[in-house]
């Protein structure tokens, strides 16, 4: 479980690529969709920023169908969310999702993933992200 929990995160700090044509890595059985799980929900939203002024983000949340609300659930946050949402993108996040949690190889958990208006101001040393994502995000 560890082992699937790093390698999702590593893909989201890292920033790694990855195309289903790509000759140098193919992606797995995890990144496709398997007949028999089910496909957890993405709710896209907007809304204006007030810790950025005068900025309108978009983020998404990830729901899977195993989620309880009368349970706790873990939390996962993507910085560049709209490079990992996309069911046929690089990264296919819901699918990878849907497959591990099917199998119980991870817990349910709620991931939001976040994009940025400006990445490189926003997620230098500035405070105003750590603010944006807990005060706005979450």
């Amino acid at each position: 479980m560890r082992r699937h929990i790093l390698t999702i995160f590593l893909i989201g700090c890292c920033g790694l690529s990855a195309r289903a044509d790509d000759d140098i890595y193919k992606l797995g059985a995890d990144s496709m969709r398997q007949e028999g799980v089910p496909k957890g929900r993405v709710i896209e939203k907007v809304w204006n920023s007030e810790v950025f002024p005068g900025t309108t983000r978009r983020y998404w949340i990830y729901v899977p169908t195993q989620y309880d609300e009368s349970k706790a659930a873990a939390l996962m946050v993507f910085q560049d969310g709209h490079a990992y949402v996309g069911e046929e993108g690089q990264f296919r996040v819901p699918v990878v999702l849907d497959n591990l949690i099917h199998r119980q190889e991870i817990p349910p958990m709620i991931v939001a993933l976040s994009r940025p208006v400006a990445r490189l101001e926003e997620y230098a040393a500035d405070e105003r992200h750590a603010a944006h994502v807990v005060e706005e995000l979450l």
